[in-house]
């Protein structure tokens, strides 16, 4: 047994796993409506107004991520997208925000 969701109509089901002695297929059979709790587990936050980074928390944000990929023995970049990271860096700070 299980709980399927609908969030789009905001119904919940209780539903079995059965096999369809006609077909052999295994299906998904609704067994009772229950009520429905909440909303979907992987909705989006509620946008209020401290929901964005300001300009200097990004900034501060891009140059931790920077640190990261250039600096930590456990970074995912090859040493030639290290290299490229350095000179897109580089770039940046000689030619400002301008992308």
């Amino acid at each position: 047994m299980g709980i399927h969701y609908d969030h789009r109509n905001r119904r919940a089901f209780e539903t079995e796993i059965r096999r369809n002695p006609e077909t052999g297929a295994i299906e998904r059979i609704i067994t009772r409506e229950v009520p429905y709790l909440g909303e979907p587990p992987f909705a989006p936050p509620a946008k209020g107004k401290d929901t964005t980074l300001s300009r200097e928390q990004a900034d501060r944000l891009r140059q931790d991520i920077y640190g990261f990929l250039l600096h930590a023995d456990d970074s995912p970049l090859d040493p030639t997208t290290r290299a490229e990271l350095v000179r897109y860096i580089a770039w940046r700070e000689k030619h400002g925000d301008n992308l």
